[in-house]
């Protein structure tokens, strides 16, 4: 990697218009200025599309897109992650941001450890309008620990050297957990993690997020369940129990919901929840 390398970012989109244009802007305002973000829409029909072209357009050499049906989030990404030119990349859903010094920070860890080929950090949660909540703290990497229990890595708050692909290959796009997979395989490859005690990231969390979906909750924690199994994580394990206790409480999602978005009592459930999982295989 040379010392100033381009960053890629990679930003999966579909009908997200009232959000959008915070998402490039905070890419483009990065005190770093070697970056390019990459888009890809899955076939908006509200007014994203619009958003994109303005913005190509008007940064032609910073911002691009292409449009088009795919599977989901992951497997938009694996699309840009074969187009993109960078050396580092990461992964920025569309109705999120980067603190202004995000892509600065990264690139400064990589320069100073270059044995490192992922670098992670912290993510502020903000709500629909982009109020703080509370800070996620990422923890340090342990392979047996991301299996079996849970991966303290966000994935708005990660980077990759692109020397990853060409030893594990492309985000897996036929599931929705794919940089959880992407991880593991990166892992298993040998590459080296740092975390960085920085805020890297700003995930928004509101109701009409699809991580954040009643549905959607139960549906990542299946796929995380069997992307875990493919690595040797045990059936009964926390993994597993975290998917039965997903699926009890799916009947009661509706009155639970806004207790999950409210700032303060999330991280007191988070915890909670984590009890009743266990942290031990």
């Amino acid at each position: 990697m040379n010392n100033k390398p381009l960053v890629t970012t990679i930003t999966p989109v579909l009908n997200r218009d009232k959000y959008l244009e915070e998402c490039i802007e905070s890419v483009l305002n990065q005190s770093y200025p070697y970056t390019e973000h990459i888009l890809i829409d899955g076939g908006s029909t509200d007014g994203t599309l619009d958003i994109l072209k303005e913005y190509s357009i008007k940064y032609p050499s910073r911002v691009w897109y292409i449009s088009g049906k795919d599977r989901g989030a992951c497997d938009a990404i694996s699309k840009g992650m074969k187009i993109m030119k960078g050396s580092v990349y990461g992964f920025l859903g569309s109705d999120d941001t980067y603190p202004a010094d995000a892509i600065s920070k990264v690139v400064d860890a990589f320069r100073s450890r270059p044995d490192i080929s992922v670098v992670y950090g912290n993510c502020n949660i903000v709500d629909g309008e982009g109020q703080f909540m509370h800070i996620a703290y990422a923890e340090d990497f342990e392979l047996e620990e991301a299996i079996h229990t849970y991966c303290k890595i966000f994935s708005p708050a990660l980077f990759y050297k692109t020397e990853v692909i060409d030893k594990v290959g492309y985000m897996d796009g036929s599931i929705n957990v794919g940089d959880y997979d992407l991880i593991l395989r990166a892992a298993l490859a040998g590459f080296r993690f740092q975390r960085i005690n920085e805020v890297l990231a700003n995930f928004r969390m509101h109701p009409e997020s699809v991580t954040c979906s009643s549905s959607a909750v139960y549906m990542y924690a299946r796929e995380n369940f069997k992307v875990a199994r493919r690595y040797g994580a045990k059936v009964y394990g926390p993994r597993g129990r975290n998917l039965v206790v997903t699926y009890l409480i799916q009947p009661f999602r509706p009155i639970l919901a806004p207790l999950y978005h409210n700032r303060l009592l999330f991280p007191l459930l988070s915890k909670l929840l984590h009890k009743i999982i266990g942290g031990k295989p």
